[in-house]
């Protein structure tokens, strides 16, 4: 891998100041927005503003200020490679854009306003949250293609094949599913070929598309005929097995998801929480994250620690949104412990 030493203690010096587990409790038992502001200037979120004296605090504002971070952050990382790490980096990376486009688009299927779209935006290292907000704020998915083809987006050609499907039964699940085949398929060609990186690359594409196709499943939960709607790639969810799946629903779905992917989640608690649409998104965020760790201790001057790196970032992100906006939507602490405990 083509980094410095310096590039590698950056990475670990970042790395220890993330939240983690008891920094999100710790956050989650602060009384009121202000103090959680002040939680997170001990962190790698420190960016985030402090409200003004004599002013509410400002939700809206520190979570552009957390984006922001994100943003940062990733270009960091990215800025610390050179050559095809770089670009083999970047070239993941398209998965969590893939991830961080559906947002808006489920924003516009449900004809939400660009207030309420916000709750719906994650930035990725592709798109900010500004860009986001915008394709939210789109008349409709034919102007959101417009907008990715303007930006020579590899997403914008699916977008507007798929623009007419959006608002009938499934068409969103086909577009998303859509999204993600864009980005394997990218990141499968770049995988070709010989080298550690590779290898890796090809072991994180795996399990993305593993947990694809688990979001997929519970998503339909038993629904009708999916039809074509498996990411290919999957070495634990593969053709066979998604065809059988799609026949549960409830508990024995996320029990079968849970055991399909018995090496990256664990099948207690963990498990069951698959069964939990609030929380399934960040057990499956939380599990590719893992196994690019694991990967990272097994190779650890591999592109699998910037990448391991990255997704940590992401979904710790998610999960400090989720914290901010539940607590001051007044849901009780209890009803957000699932998600610490995803």
């Amino acid at each position: 891998m083509a980094h410095s030493d310096f590039a590698l203690g950056r990475l670990g010096g970042a790395r220890s100041r993330l939240l983690a587990e008891a920094g999100l409790a710790d956050l989650l038992a602060r009384p009121d927005l202000p103090s959680r502001v002040e939680r997170l200037g001990a962190s790698v979120w420190a960016s985030a503003p402090s409200p003004v004296a004599g002013r509410p605090a400002d939700l809206e504002g520190v979570e552009a200020a957390l984006a922001a971070a994100f943003r940062t952050e990733t270009r960091r990382v990215l800025g610390d490679l050179v050559g095809a790490d770089r670009r083999l980096c970047a070239t993941f990376f398209l998965t969590l854009d893939a991830s961080s486009l559906k947002g808006p688009l489920r924003a516009l299927a449900r004809g939400l306003s660009p207030a309420e779209a916000t709750a719906f935006v994650d930035p990725s290292p592709g798109f900010d949250r500004e860009e986001l907000l915008a394709l939210a704020a789109s008349s409709g998915v034919g102007a959101v293609a417009e907008r990715l083809a303007g930006r020579n987006s590899p997403f914008a050609p699916v977008v507007a094949a798929h623009a007419a499907e959006l608002l009938r039964p499934g068409g969103l699940l086909h577009l998303e599913v859509a999204l993600d085949r864009v980005a394997f398929g990218s990141v499968l060609s770049a995988a070709r070929g010989r080298g550690e990186d590779r290898a890796v690359l090809r072991s994180l594409a795996a399990v993305r598309a593993d947990l694809a196709n688990a979001a997929v499943l519970l998503a339909l939960g038993g629904g009708p005929e999916p039809g074509d709607l498996q990411v290919p790639g999957g070495e634990r969810i593969d053709a066979d097995r998604f065809r059988r799946l799609c026949s549960l629903s409830g508990a024995p779905l996320a029990s079968a998801v849970a055991a399909a992917l018995s090496d990256l989640v664990e099948r207690g608690k963990v498990g069951a929480l698959l069964g939990n649409p609030l929380v399934a998104d960040h057990v499956l965020g939380r599990a590719l994250a893992r196994a690019a760790r694991a990967a990272g201790r097994r190779f650890p001057l591999s592109i699998a620690v910037p990448c391991a790196y990255v997704l940590d970032l992401a979904e710790e992100l998610r999960r400090v949104r989720v914290l901010l906006r539940g607590t001051e939507l007044g849901f009780p602490p209890a009803a957000l412990v699932d998600l610490l405990e995803a």
